[in-house]
């Protein structure tokens, strides 16, 4: 098995949240207030990186 080497930090635990909320389909204006961001937009960031196939894993 191939070791992968991940750097945890909260930065990436935001990121996952907010994938792993989306994939459960919590409502996306809920996810926004749980990041405690003002504009559903910086959320969305969050979660492109995940739907347009990329990773930062």
């Amino acid at each position: 098995m191939k070791e992968i080497d991940i750097q945890l930090t909260p930065h990436v635990f935001r990121h996952e949240f907010s994938i792993i909320s989306q994939l459960s389909s919590a409502d996306r204006f809920d996810i926004v207030r749980s990041l405690s961001h003002i504009k559903p937009e910086t959320t969305m960031i969050y979660m492109k990186s995940f739907l347009s196939g990329s990773s930062m894993r």
